[in-house]
């Protein structure tokens, strides 16, 4: 569960960045 919290947290600060980009 962790690991996925994990990778659900990179998304979405992955995802914050790109919409930021723009």
């Amino acid at each position: 569960m962790q690991a996925s919290s994990c990778r659900s947290a990179a998304q979405r600060f992955t995802t914050s960045l790109l919409q930021r980009a723009n």
